[in-house]
Parts: structure tokens; sequence; C-alpha cells
């Protein structure tokens, strides 16, 4: 199993499948930097919405 647990980018569905494509199974992801809790929320709405999209990712 291979995990990317120092990952920043401006993530896209042609990121996921470059690390699905190099063999990476999970990513660490900071999802909340700056952000106050709405935004923090929203990011995590975000998050799952590409989940929900992107199952084979």
């Amino acid at each position: 199993m291979r995990i990317d647990g120092l990952q920043y980018a401006n993530w896209s569905e042609k990121v996921f499948r470059q690390m699905r494509e190099g063999g990476v199974d999970a990513v660490h992801v900071t999802i909340s930097y700056h952000e106050m809790f709405r935004e923090t929320v929203l990011n995590f709405e975000a998050w799952n919405r590409w989940f929900e999209r992107h199952p084979d990712l």
C-alpha cells in the first residue's frame, strides 16, 4: 500500500487519475488551513462530492 502523506495540490480529476496510475492508494489531505468553521464545512462537503463523483479513484 502506498500512502502519500505530504500532498498539497490543486485537486482535479486529472491529479486523482495520475496518482491512481502511479500506484498511490491513499492520500493524506489537509482540507482546512486558515478557514473558519463555515468554510471548513464547505470544504468537507466539496470533498464528499468528489468521492461521490469519482468512486473509482
